[in-house]
């Protein structure tokens, strides 16, 4: 149900953008070159989802979200690669990058 939830979450906060299940619990944003703006959404979505309780089955719990942002330069795998980095490398004690091809949201 989470799962359902948060994709309909990004549909309403990237309409224009493709959204997609890539894995178990990862999605991709394809969006345009409005790189502030992808920012200031993915932010949005973000303290939305951390402000949202969500109570299935008589229980309830919230949900936090790692997010990598990458640009589109390199091929899918290295892509993926590289916003998995963003969203591992902060759990790790380390600092997180602040480069133009990945950064941690």
């Amino acid at each position: 149900i989470t799962l359902i939830e948060l994709a309909k979450m990004m549909k309403r906060y990237f309409p224009e953008g493709m959204v997609a299940r890539f894995g178990g619990e990862e999605f991709c944003i394809l969006y345009g070159n409005d790189e502030l703006g992808f920012v200031r959404r993915l932010e949005a979505m973000r303290e939305e989802l951390e402000k949202t309780v969500w109570s299935p089955y008589d229980k309830t719990f919230s949900v936090t979200i790692s997010i990598g942002m990458v640009h589109a330069d390199a091929h899918i795998d290295e892509l993926v690669q590289r916003a998995d980095w963003c969203c591992t490398k902060p759990r790790q004690g380390e600092e997180t990058s602040s480069s133009k091809t990945a950064k941690r949201i």
